[in-house]
């Protein structure tokens, strides 16, 4: 028997092939329901005692056990808590979650991307900074977004300065502008984001428009 969290929060049971979710609880007891209740109309359901132990099912499910099925939810709710609980880039968590994970389970799962956007929808929301010795850039906001994330976070002076540069850039976007013959530079003051007084950004010719290769956040005191 597990406990798996589910994705409103709550808790999932497995056990013998079956998965449940809490139906209620009682002073000594919680009642759990099969998870298929709503489509397949089962009327699966056992109890357990308030620490998740000694589970005695009471109707019978009208389907067959799945253990593939477990395996699929232990792999999203561990997704989950990984992307609650560590700061690793949403590429670096699917691999992990899949390393272990048999090809039966892979095949079952929704495609990678929409895995990474569920990830970084899960993150807590990071607190606002209040001080600049506050802000520092946890490693998944350093780099794309992609399937194939790449350096993106160029350049940072650090939590020690009075003043604060921070510089985003790929490594293909220095490549164009290292061969440019011609750059534009601009700065604005109206969109800087709180405790910064500009964003700098660096634009070469493209074809026949013009790209930003560069962004910058700037404090300069």
């Amino acid at each position: 028997m597990e406990i798996l969290q589910s994705n409103k929060g709550g808790s999932k049971l497995c056990y013998e092939g079956y998965i449940y979710t809490r139906h209620a609880l009682r002073k000594t007891k919680q009642w759990w329901k099969c998870t298929l209740k709503s489509s397949l109309g089962c009327r699966g359901n056992l109890s357990t005692d308030l620490q998740h132990e000694n589970p005695i099912p009471s109707q019978p499910h009208n389907h067959a056990p799945d253990d593939t099925s477990i395996q699929l939810a232990k792999v999203r709710s561990n997704m989950k808590q990984k992307a609650l609980s560590t700061h690793n880039a949403p590429s670096q968590i699917f691999a992990e979650c899949l390393s272990y994970t048999s090809h039966t389970v892979k095949a079952m799962l929704p495609a990678e991307d929409n895995c990474k956007r569920s990830i970084r929808r899960h993150r807590p929301i990071l607190p606002s900074p209040s001080t600049l010795s506050e802000l520092t850039i946890p490693s998944d906001f350093s780099t794309t977004v992609d399937e194939d994330p790449q350096p993106f976070l160029f350049y940072d002076n650090g939590t020690d300065s009075n003043s604060r540069v921070v510089a985003f850039a790929t490594d293909d976007n220095l490549r164009l502008l290292a061969a440019a013959d011609t750059i534009f530079m601009d700065g604005t003051f109206d969109t800087a984001p709180p405790l910064f007084k500009q964003i700098f950004t660096i634009r070469i010719p493209c074809s026949n428009s013009h790209i930003t290769v560069v962004y910058g956040l700037l404090l300069v005191l």
